[in-house]
């Protein structure tokens, strides 16, 4: 696979991600930070150039010196070609199979893929599935036809608080991260 460096393809690939949201949305988003001075010390994986199928982001070689840190051994994916998934995961030039590790992603091919290739490997996988909920300029209207309070859509019951927050000494963080609707 071929490492980007260049900012103005780092540009174009940010731009071609954009199209593919919601499942291009980690790799869009580590590729917003890498152009935004890299904070993460990432790199940009392609399996070609300009004409890429698959974009792995991942920390560079030199970040990745604890072989027990699956937070920074953080990978995130994106594919325009499933079935060329498996050759991506298997290659150890791209994932280091030797650490503990952990791949994001929006798509479900992804974890499939990821299954059988440490099913092949003998690796045991934990595996987490979750749902992201995108909104596109959200109206809300009651059904009198009167605008919602939006500040009562996102108010959080004090029972879901304690399932959403971690970290109880920063709650008012947790507060907007949640979201419940009133039906």
């Amino acid at each position: 696979m071929l490492v980007l460096r260049e900012p103005q393809q780092l540009q174009i690939l940010y731009d071609s991600l954009e199209e593919s949201t919601p499942e291009s949305l980690k790799v869009y988003g580590a590729l917003f930070h890498i152009r935004n001075k890299n904070p993460f010390n990432l790199e940009v994986l392609v399996d070609a150039w300009p004409g890429y199928q698959t974009v792995v982001i991942r920390p560079q070689k030199e970040e990745m010196k604890d072989d027990l840190d699956y937070y920074i051994n953080t990978y995130h994916i994106f594919t325009k070609a499933p079935d060329k998934l498996e050759e991506v995961l298997a290659c150890p030039q791209v994932i280091n199979w030797e650490q503990a590790f952990q791949i994001q992603g929006c798509q479900e091919s992804l974890g499939k893929a990821l299954q059988k290739v440490a099913a092949s490997k003998s690796v045991q996988v934990d595996y987490l599935r979750t749902v992201l909920f995108v909104f596109e300029k959200p109206t809300f209207a009651a059904s009198s036809g009167d605008k919602m309070d939006l500040v009562k859509l996102l108010q959080v019951p004090t029972v879901l608080k304690d399932k959403c927050c971690v970290d109880y000494s920063k709650r008012e963080i947790c507060d907007s991260v949640c979201l419940y609707l009133h039906t």
